[in-house]
């Protein structure tokens, strides 16, 4: 691989990564209306929650689809890495 394709890995794990935090925090915030929703509107809450579970497993799943290539690029460079002097 060449640096323009390792930094572009990256970034698309940073993206990722950023992109399933959201649907993380959609999930609580889902949660919480389908926890405080009157008796009559808890069904369609929990549809929201669900459906919003789902889009958060889809987003966990391309965040560690990216996380396993970045994580190939540091098997790939190991030796390349320098640690600080002690």
């Amino acid at each position: 691989m060449n640096p323009s394709t390792d930094r572009r890995l990256v970034d698309e794990a940073v993206d990722a990564y950023a992109e399933w935090r959201e649907e993380c925090v959609a999930v609580w915030d889902a949660y919480g209306r389908w926890k405080s929703a009157p008796r009559a509107d808890a069904p369609l809450a929990f549809a929201a929650y669900t459906r919003a579970l789902a889009i958060e497993e889809q987003a966990s799943v391309i965040y560690a689809s990216a996380i396993g290539r970045v994580g190939h690029l540091l098997t790939a460079h190991i030796g390349e890495l320098v640690l600080p002097a002690q």
